[in-house]
């Protein structure tokens, strides 16, 4: 990866590769600056560390993210949202430094409470000597990826600069990225999401990275046009807010090539309305931290695009878990790619193929449909429960926003069902109601035991709902 990427900075000198705010970096900039902070992380911290990146959407997210590699040490990706959770991946990774921006180091040291040595990222772009030499291996674990799980404590995924750059691979060659291409990331680059779609996916085809460190609609659109924006990686929620801006502020789009979804399910809704208000139709995308990009949705099928995840990408092989008996179309989802992951930071390796917490069909274009997450099936007195299947009922009753059911826990170590509903400013529902309507639909075993109406959910940085935390309804 690390050897790539040098060779596009080479070849692209004179080309901008980053976009951040004021400031504006060519492939030669770059370059100059990853050299400069890995030396100065040899000297200062030596090699085989583990380096924690804590930092927003940035170009010194980018300049430590390649100088980290280069230099011989791994680099810890965490959510800079992460309070609780980032004591314990100090303590489970065993860091020995962090690398953070002037704006995040004050955060970070009123959070961390491991007294680690914190270096503030500087981006400095004078020469090098040409004969340094650098720690680098491609085969060396250079990236450890701490998901954002919704429940339990977070795992780090292992990665080398081998297999970040065949994932990479796999994406470009899928979405013919080129270097006229210009990417714009909103969403968070220290998810595997923005991590490999977007800036992987551009600096190692030698395209353009505009960096906004956090989603504006408004100013996205002042970006996309302003730069000629090529391709826009968001998540569901991002594409409804641009809906009603746009819907307000109509304007014409004609930049794009791809305006990409993932990170979770896409809404028919809100591809419909986006479509109606942008004339562009979103692209879906289906990956995760363990394997990388599996899927991309490039069809020219308009029911397709808004119900499938796409086909595999370039290098990407999936099938069917033969436990799921004679169903040739319908199972959980196994991938096999040369972009996966190694295993966990601490646990197992990875088979050759990796088994997804997804139920899926395939159909013979080979487009996958997500039906349901196996890993959120619960157990409900000894019976299983999908509460996707009650959540899409619940969606139906005029005046719900957005419902998310999950277990509670109740004395004795019993669990039940609780969903979490969002109502429209004039909804008239009640409990009553929604009691009304499972009870008329499902058995009673699916019907939840507590129903809460919030005034929103509580969602990871990616769109992700977090069972059981939303905020109280006024």
């Amino acid at each position: 990866m690390i050897q790539e990427f040098l060779r596009v900075c080479r070849k692209y000198s004179g080309k901008t590769a980053i976009i951040d705010r004021k400031l504006t970096m060519t492939y030669s900039q770059l370059y100059n600056a990853v050299l400069n902070l890995a030396g100065h992380l040899v000297q200062t911290c030596g090699t085989d560390k583990r380096l924690l990146l804590y930092c927003e959407n940035s170009a010194e997210f980018v300049v430590s993210y390649f100088a980290v590699a280069l230099s011989g040490n791994t680099a810890v990706l965490c959510d800079v949202n992460f309070k609780e959770e980032l004591s314990y991946i100090i303590r489970d990774c065993r860091i020995d430094a962090a690398l953070t921006t002037h704006y995040l180091k004050e955060s970070f040291t009123k959070k961390q409470r491991n007294f680690l040595p914190v270096h503030v990222v500087k981006i400095l772009f004078s020469d090098l000597p040409a004969n340094m030499e650098w720690g680098y291996s491609p085969d060396k674990i250079c990236l450890i990826l701490y998901t954002s799980g919704t429940t339990g404590y977070p795992k780090g995924t292992l990665n080398t600069g081998r297999t970040l750059l065949q994932a990479a691979k796999n994406y470009i060659s899928t979405l013919d990225v080129t270097p006229e291409d210009r990417f714009l990331v909103t969403i968070p680059m220290y998810h595997s999401y923005a991590m490999g779609s977007a800036m992987l996916a551009s600096l190692l085809s030698g395209a353009t990275l505009v960096i906004d460190r956090r989603f504006d609609p408004k100013k996205a659109l002042e970006d996309i046009r302003h730069y000629q924006v090529s391709i826009f990686h968001g998540v569901p929620y991002m594409y409804d807010i641009l809906t009603k801006h746009l819907s307000l502020f109509p304007e014409k789009i004609e930049s794009i090539r791809y305006f990409v979804s993932a990170g979770m399910r896409l809404p028919p809704e809100t591809f419909d309305a986006f479509f109606d208000v942008s004339g562009h139709v979103i692209n879906q995308e289906y990956g995760s931290s363990e394997t990388g990009t599996i899927a991309f949705n490039c069809s020219h099928e308009i029911e397709v695009l808004k119900t499938s995840v796409g086909q595999p990408l370039n290098g990407v092989k999936v099938r069917l878990g033969e436990q799921e008996g004679s169903n040739c179309e319908e199972g959980i989802l196994e991938v096999h790619s040369k972009g996966m992951s190694l295993g966990y930071f601490g646990g197992k390796s990875f088979s050759q193929w990796y088994q997804m917490a997804d139920r899926v069909r395939i159909d013979r274009q080979h487009n996958i449909f997500i039906l349901g997450r196996q890993d959120r099936i619960l157990n409900i007195a000894g019976k299983k429960v999908d509460p996707a299947e009650i959540e899409a009922l619940i969606m139906t009753m005029d005046g719900v926003k957005e419902v998310h059911v999950g277990p509670k826990e109740e004395q004795g170590g019993l669990v039940s069902l609780q969903a979490d509903v969002v109502l429209e400013e004039s909804s008239k529902i009640n409990k009553i109601m929604v009691r009304k309507l499972c009870a008329e639909r499902l058995s009673g075993y699916k019907i939840p035991k507590h129903i809460h109406f919030v005034q929103s959910l509580v969602k990871s940085s990616l769109g992700k709902p977090i069972s059981g935390k939303g905020e109280p309804r006024a």
